[in-house]
């Protein structure tokens, strides 16, 4: 036996890309630039905005609409509601309805934790709806200062059912119904 090494030899491996009209065309100069594709993606979404604010307006009326037939049938009108404001999150997000979203963002964490717990909240449900009709794109815009300060007496709302907010929407359930939350009007 020997203390020899075989020789280190390496196998080149050979790609072959075939010629595809992807390619080609990917490969070709020319095209929009990403500053115009942007610019006009953005105006076309906003050539929509006029009828997706009337189907935000109908979906808002649908949550009231269900908010106040949670008596009879909880489980199934939280499920909806859960669905409606997913709806709105989504639209009103498209167009840069901020305050919209983040209300139904908050009325989204409500539903989660009902549909797990009980009792139901029937004031906070319906204190969230009212704020998420405030926002909505018909109505008169809310000042900044207000729409604030409305969030943050939603999340307060929320608190007081000790609902622990993440990053997702995602909701720990724990309702403290025995808890005062002390509110502060707006001017």
């Amino acid at each position: 036996m020997s203390d020899e090494k075989p020789p280190n030899r390496r196998a080149t491996t050979k790609y072959h890309m075939p010629r595809s009209r992807l390619l080609a065309l990917v490969n070709r100069p020319g095209g929009v630039r990403r500053e115009e594709a942007i610019a006009e993606a953005t105006r076309r979404v906003e050539t929509m905005r006029d009828p997706y604010m009337e189907i935000v307006d109908e979906l808002i009326g649908q949550l009231e609409a269900t908010a106040a037939l949670l008596d009879g049938d909880p489980d199934k009108g939280l499920v909806i509601m859960q669905d409606l404001a997913n709806r709105l999150i989504t639209i009103a997000g498209t167009f840069g309805l901020s305050f919209l979203v983040e209300a139904s963002m908050r009325l989204c964490d409500l539903t989660q934790m009902f549909t797990t717990r009980s009792p139901l909240d029937l004031s906070a449900i319906t204190v969230h709806v009212r704020a998420i009709r405030l926002f909505g794109p018909l109505n008169p815009p809310v000042p900044e200062a207000a729409a604030k300060h409305v969030l943050l007496e939603l999340q307060r709302v929320v608190q007081h059912c000790r609902v622990t907010l993440s990053d997702h929407g995602a909701a720990e359930p724990e309702c403290a119904q025995s808890t005062q939350v002390e509110s502060h009007p707006i001017h």
